[in-house]
């Protein structure tokens, strides 16, 4: 699949048309191709991610090939890009069927031919308060750890989650963030502080 990541900008004027900017491009992504179709899985299929910073109006964008995260300006500037050293993990049995339990029906047999031998480098990418970014960098299957890169782009932490607590859903605030946890089979709201970043959760 060929992706394109495009700002469309509404005119105030009525008759005026919309400006369109290509912000981010990519072929090959979005769907890993078998013979009667194709098949997703965010730890293994080359995809286009991104994210928004609207207090300073610049986009986030990766192909989670590559640790490498683009900030553009919404008409498509380059403003700077954020590398870190990282190669892709290599996908060893167990993993491969932890990955493969989660397809049900279909091809089977031409989903495992096809499932790569390495995963993906980034799972997302997520905006901080005060400018600061999440990168969501895969270390195995269905595991990550969160890279956090400060305003200029320069990285700067780990963020790790206390026990029995994924981020991977989490919802990012100005004290810490939020989860929609299941609880005796009741799904609880969960408001989580973080104390020991100051510059960037108050």
């Amino acid at each position: 699949m060929f992706v394109k990541i495009i700002f469309v900008e509404l005119p105030r004027a009525k008759d005026a048309q919309p400006t369109r900017t290509i912000l981010f491009e990519a072929a090959g992504v979005g769907m890993i191709k078998v013979q009667n179709g194709g098949f997703y899985d965010e730890y293994v299929t080359p995809d286009i991610r991104y994210t928004i910073d609207i207090a300073s109006r610049t986009i986030y964008l990766i192909h989670n090939q590559e640790y490498k995260i683009y900030v553009k300006s919404l008409k498509g500037d380059i403003l700077r890009v954020i590398e870190r050293p990282h190669r892709a993990v290599g996908l060893n049995n167990e993993g491969r069927k932890k990955l493969l339990s989660k397809f049900k029906g279909g091809d089977l047999k031409s989903i495992e031919a096809a499932f790569p031998d390495k995963l993906v480098v980034i799972k997302d990418i997520r905006v901080l308060p005060r400018g600061w970014l999440a990168v969501y960098r895969i270390t195995g299957a269905e595991l990550f750890e969160i890279d956090i890169f400060d305003p200029e782009g320069k990285y700067r932490y780990i963020l790790e989650p206390p026990q029995r607590i994924s981020l991977e859903k989490a919802i990012f605030h100005d004290r810490g963030f939020s989860l929609v946890e299941e609880k005796d089979d009741l799904l609880v709201y969960a408001d989580y502080r973080i104390k020991n970043i100051p510059e960037i959760f108050k």
